[in-house]
């Protein structure tokens, strides 16, 4: 059994009512894929290890302590970025999705996956889960805010 914790905020607008388009937010993506420092609070260090045609290794430092090394794919096609956490005990999966509404409007959804053995924590510790959803939702937010930034080329 795992869990999903997932969270979706809508991307700025300008002082228009518009958005940058997709290229322009998924080149965002791309960068806080490999950089993650500035759009992710929790992240204090991050460096490529390996690519592959399809994405690349990387590993990620977070809150200054815990490495975990991650296979990340980008679907471009899809409008998502996967990154499978290959050895952490209590993280799965994390993606990070671009989705329009009917109007064209985008919106940014981190999604996480935690395993059986943190859904077992899970169980003895009743608080985690509200504190664990605000880093998932202070994540969501930061990331559009710096997305907005630099989809619209301010830095």
């Amino acid at each position: 059994m795992t869990v999903t914790l997932t969270h979706t905020v809508p991307l700025p607008v300008d002082e228009g009512g518009g958005q940058p388009g997709f290229d322009r937010i998924w080149q965002s993506m791309l960068s806080k894929a490999e950089n993650p420092v500035e759009y992710v609070p929790s992240i204090t260090a991050c460096r490529v290890v390996e690519r592959y045609a399809d994405g690349f290794l990387r590993e990620v430092v977070f809150w200054g302590r815990d490495r975990v090394l991650e296979r990340v794919t980008p679907q471009r096609e899809r409008g998502r970025i996967l990154f499978e956490v290959i050895d952490h005990p209590e993280m799965v999966l994390i993606t990070n999705e671009l989705i329009a509404d009917a109007e064209g409007r985008y919106s940014f959804t981190l999604t996480y996956v935690l395993s059986e053995g943190r859904v077992s924590k899970l169980r003895a510790e009743n608080e985690f889960i509200d504190r664990f959803a605000g880093v998932v939702r202070e994540t969501a937010e930061t990331t559009v805010s710096q997305l907005g930034r630099t989809a619209s080329g301010h830095r």
